[in-house]
């Protein structure tokens, strides 16, 4: 998993698969920022990021955290077939709790097998 956090490059050092092809969520994390995307399927087609997926970010060691209501963007299922998953991400993520100011997430992509 990669993307671009507020302009900076982000790439994952670990990736998480976790549940089943149907609905699943994936989850890259590195030193800077864990992200998590949910609930995805194996259908191709973009999906609304506030009503019908949700982004997550949390900022590591501050526990600031992104994707409340308000959030939006798109989470695109481009391929992969029903042993793997292909797609891209990005959005505006809403603050959650004490947390400051929108976090903005753009090409966001990932490529994962399938639990």
């Amino acid at each position: 998993m990669a993307a671009t956090i507020n302009g900076t490059a982000w790439v994952a050092a670990t990736n998480l698969v976790v549940g089943s092809p149907g609905a699943y969520a994936v989850s890259g994390a590195n030193d800077l920022y864990d992200i998590i995307l949910s609930p995805l399927g194996t259908t191709p087609g973009s999906y609304a990021v506030g009503t019908q997926v949700t982004i997550t970010v949390t900022q590591v060691g501050t526990g600031a955290r992104w994707g409340a209501s308000g959030s939006t963007g798109t989470i695109t299922i481009t391929g992969g077939g029903a042993a793997r998953s292909i797609g891209t991400f990005s959005g505006t993520l809403a603050p959650v709790g004490s947390t400051t100011g929108n976090l903005v997430v753009t090409n966001g992509s990932f490529d994962t097998r399938l639990p």
